[in-house]
């Protein structure tokens, strides 16, 4: 029972934190971006504390703030083991130091992922709430890394509990990145 009052109670304060993150994306968007846009799609390869990710993600730059979506799925999982690992993400970074083509910023990225370990099992699921830094170097073809820690938060079907149960754990992503802006 103390258990899922203390699941409960993360579960929550990560709400809120979650909505003070939105709010300041917003006043970032509005208070440093411009009108000038470009568009870039991109590939990299990641690792977490759950498997390496393959992803491809879609970025609308603007002056210094990028915003970005991509879908991804874990290579160990889903090419060996043969079971589907898809992972959804949703990212925003800064570049606070832009210098010919080179770029150095904070970044922030909130990941969704699961899996399911049979046929007949529930899902596992994975939310991900990570900030760090990135660099990036080139102009329409980049190069780029970014280093991130933050929150994980876990949910799965217990069979001995017969419920789903939560925790929660800190994470990393690290990934290598190649893009191309259009």
């Amino acid at each position: 029972m103390s258990e899922n009052l203390i699941s409960s109670k993360i579960l929550g304060s990560s709400l809120k934190y979650s909505r003070f993150l939105r709010v300041a994306m917003i006043f970032i968007l509005i208070h440093f971006g411009s009108f000038s846009q470009t568009h870039s799609i991109s590939t990299s390869v990641g690792i977490t504390r759950f498997d390496i990710f393959h992803s491809i993600a879609y970025s609308l730059d603007t002056n210094r703030c990028s915003f970005s979506a991509g879908l991804a799925y874990g290579i160990n999982r889903t090419v060996f083991q043969q079971k589907f690992f898809p992972r959804v993400s949703a990212g925003f970074h800064y570049s606070a130091l832009k210098k010919n083509r080179f770029e150095l910023g904070p970044e922030i990225s909130y990941s969704f992922s699961f899996l399911k370990y049979t046929s007949s099992s529930k899902p596992t699921m994975w939310n991900e709430l990570n900030t760090g830094l990135f660099w990036s170097f080139g102009n329409r073809v980049k190069v780029g890394q970014s280093v991130l820690v933050g929150y994980v938060g876990q949910s799965h079907f217990s069979t001995i509990q017969q419920k789903r149960t939560t925790g929660s754990t800190w994470g990393y992503y690290v990934d290598l990145k190649l893009s191309y802006a259009f």
